[in-house]
């Protein structure tokens, strides 16, 4: 008698766990699509030298790199928050006779086309305390993407590089070769 019951409260159990499960499942109208995030490959790194002395390892100001990144997606009603976080890790050079290191880095916003619709420059301090060769910092930040409809976003991809001006760009691009 208690092995029926037993097995009634099981059944009757797993039949409720399935219909809470299967009731999530249901159609609450179109869904959101979350931005993919990426680090741009050829601007995850980059050395700063000393003005107009590109190439000169001995006038080497810092290396950075975009070590890691975490993001999440938060969708309202009308809008899509990207809690976004990145480590960048500085090494100080030889030429840099400073505590720190100024790193500036992007956060683009690209539309299914691929066309940008909005680009931030950030501006990081990087401390070279006690003579530290080599400092790790987290910089958080959030874009936030407004939509009226649940097709407006889609495709949409983020974008976060290091922000290099045209020499150094050069300057990595024959490196790279």
């Amino acid at each position: 008698m208690i092995m029926q019951m037993r097995r009634r409260w099981t059944g009757l159990l797993a039949i409720m766990g399935a219909a809470a499960v299967l009731s999530g499942c249901a159609n609450k109208g179109p869904q959101v699509a979350c931005p993919t995030v990426d680090v741009v490959d050829a601007l995850h790194q980059t050395t700063a030298f000393k003005a107009g002395a590109i190439g000169d390892l001995s006038a080497v100001l810092h290396r950075v790199e975009i070590a890691d990144f975490a993001a999440t997606c938060r969708v309202s009603k009308d809008q899509i928050s990207l809690p976004i976080k990145v480590r960048l890790i500085a090494n100080r050079g030889p030429a840099n006779v400073t505590d720190d290191a100024e790193v500036a880095y992007f956060v683009a916003i690209l539309d299914a086309a691929q066309n940008v619709v909005t680009k931030q420059v950030y501006q990081a301090r990087v401390p070279f305390d006690g003579g530290s060769q080599r400092v790790a910092i987290d910089e958080e930040f959030m874009p936030v993407l407004p939509y009226k409809s649940a097709d407006e976003r889609a495709g949409y991809r983020v974008l976060i590089g290091l922000q290099v001006d045209r020499a150094t760009l050069q300057y990595q691009r024959s490196r790279r070769q």
